[in-house]
């Protein structure tokens, strides 16, 4: 690191940016017509891994004025480079008289002004700023990113958000209404229609008003409700209760405090026992499915244990049904069982429950997870005894993962053997990076092709290399598998296909560069 001042040659623009007469009349411009004096910015270059400088310049109040990043520039010696945006990534940040940023101008905005004049046109506070304004209480109320449209916001006098609009719904004079209970909680959303209404009119009533539009809440234009701490203030649909379902209890396993993974049978908390449990929780909730008739909602309601912990969710579906999810946790919290009933309704009605099973090391890392189901339409129409593995994990001695096994070969119709589909084997370098999932594999090639004698399309710029016997490093690997990758960070030249490399090293963590192989066609990709 260097620290420094400013130069003249650094030939750094004063920003500055007033405020609107009436707060929410519109979007301040920022105008710039003379430079910073020399040793008026605290400057500080920092080298980062790749060799490139990264320079803020601050002012007084340690504000970041404006952050360049060398790209092809010669390097400041601490005097200034010899360009001072010509090769370099700056973004100018400006702030107001209060110290609130207002706007943030993009390095291609940077680069276009620096060959002009200085002068924030109408493209370049589109299409290259980030902008806001604020009212007199400091909240945001108005903001534009580029090229997005407008989004305007109104807080009421408890300095909750109430109302929200973007540019699609300006054109239509639509506003998305928040209503908060009384301890702040967002409870309900509307959508309100306001033409004739200015947004100004609307900041100021709102700024002394505690429940501002909240009587426009009409059957109609409901969006969600949520409710907390109890499940009062809602009729259920049927299917669903407020109560736990003891129904799929079968499927979990025996409590125990002496055996390992120690589970506890899910029971719901009630008001005599824990009441604490519920405070401050989403007890129920509905959702408006949007196009359908004013009563149509997804709504869900949530059962808690004593612990805070949600054992059981019901939710209606799509089709006129509903789901219900129980969920058995350690006594530590990790979930262990989870069983997923589900009811369809319509021309072809079924139900079907999906039983999943997590197990855990000594440390609680997730080392299998396991299934079965049955459904009533179709199968042997009963839950079988035994689990189907889904996937099973191994870990190095650092907790990173290192191995991952998916699924098992079927050995008849109804039996599977002990070989996994899939065997997926993580590396990773000193530093803890990834550096790829079964590399071997996905560097078994050997000549190049041109894309453009493939006959399959390609979606991504960069090289295809057709199978061929080659000599790679001998790791104990599968001879078969599905997929592999590899990526490149650091090292450009990582015993890839014939001497190939990636473009150039990258220091920080960023990825240099891919190489991937998949089984349906055989292909190694680079990128």
């Amino acid at each position: 690191q260097h620290y420094s001042i400013n130069t003249l040659k650094d030939s750094v623009r004063i920003w500055l940016v007033g405020f609107q007469s009436t707060p929410g009349a519109g979007l301040s411009t920022p105008t710039s017509s003379s430079y910073y004096a020399a040793g008026a910015l605290h400057k500080l270059i920092v080298t980062d891994e790749a060799g490139n400088q990264v320079i803020e310049f601050k002012n007084k109040l340690d504000q970041v004025v404006l952050k360049k990043i060398q790209l092809t520039a010669a390097a400041d010696d601490g005097t200034g480079s010899s360009t001072a945006y010509e090769g370099w990534l700056s973004t100018y940040y400006i702030y107001d008289n209060m110290g609130d940023l207002r706007c943030v101008i993009q390095p291609e905005g940077v680069v276009a002004m620096a060959h002009g004049s200085w002068t924030l046109t109408t493209t370049l506070l589109a299409e290259q700023c980030f902008r806001y304004e604020y009212d007199n209480r400091r909240r945001m109320i108005i903001k534009q990113v580029p090229g997005g449209g407008t989004v305007y916001m109104i807080y009421d006098a408890r300095n909750r958000l109430v109302m929200t609009q973007d540019a699609n719904m300006r054109a239509h004079n639509l506003w998305i209404g928040t209503k908060y209970d009384g301890f702040n909680r967002a409870d309900s959303t509307w959508l309100d229609s306001l033409p004739g209404v200015s947004f100004t009119s609307m900041l100021t009533a709102a700024g002394t008003s505690e429940s501002y539009r909240v009587s426009d809440i009409t059957a109609s234009n409901l969006l969600t409700a949520t409710h907390y701490d109890d499940y009062t203030g809602i009729t259920l649909p049927t299917g669903l209760s407020a109560t736990y379902k003891s129904n799929w209890n079968s499927y979990l396993l025996a409590a125990s405090n002496s055996s390992f993974p120690y589970p506890e049978q899910p029971a719901q908390v009630t008001a005599t026992s824990t009441p604490v449990s519920t405070q401050g929780k989403v007890t129920w909730a509905k959702v408006k499915v949007l196009g359908t008739s004013t009563s149509t909602f997804i709504t869900t309601v949530n059962i808690y244990d004593k612990k805070g912990r949600v054992i059981q969710t019901g939710q209606t579906n799509i089709t006129g049904g509903y789901n219900i999810t129980t969920t058995e946790y350690s006594w530590s919290g990790e979930p262990l069982v989870s069983v997923s009933w589900e009811s369809k309704l319509g021309t072809r009605p079924d139900t079907s429950i999906l039983v999943t099973k997590m197990s855990y090391d000594p440390l609680w890392r997730l080392v299998k997870t396991e299934v079965k189901e049955t459904n009533s339409r179709w199968g042997a129409k009963t839950m079988p005894a035994s689990f189907t593995t889904l996937s099973s994990q191994e870990y190095g001695s650092l907790g990173q993962l290192k191995k991952k096994y998916l699924g098992y070969r079927r050995s008849s119709a109804t039996a599977y053997s002990t070989t996994p589909l899939e065997s997926e084997y993580y590396e990773y370098n000193v530093r803890g990076w990834l550096l790829g999932v079964n590399r071997p594999y996905a560097r078994d090639a050997a000549s190049v092709d041109s894309i453009s004698t493939t006959t399959s399309a390609m979606t991504i710029s960069g090289e295809m290399f057709t199978e061929s016997s080659m000599d790679i490093q001998s790791v104990s690997f599968p001879s078969t598998n599905y997929f592999g990758f590899d990526l490149g960070y650091d090292k450009v030249n990582n015993n890839l296909i014939k001497g190939k490399t990636y473009l150039a090293a990258q220091y920080t963590g960023n990825i240099t560069g891919m190489v991937w192989k998949d089984a349906y066609d055989k292909k190694v990709r680079k990128y």
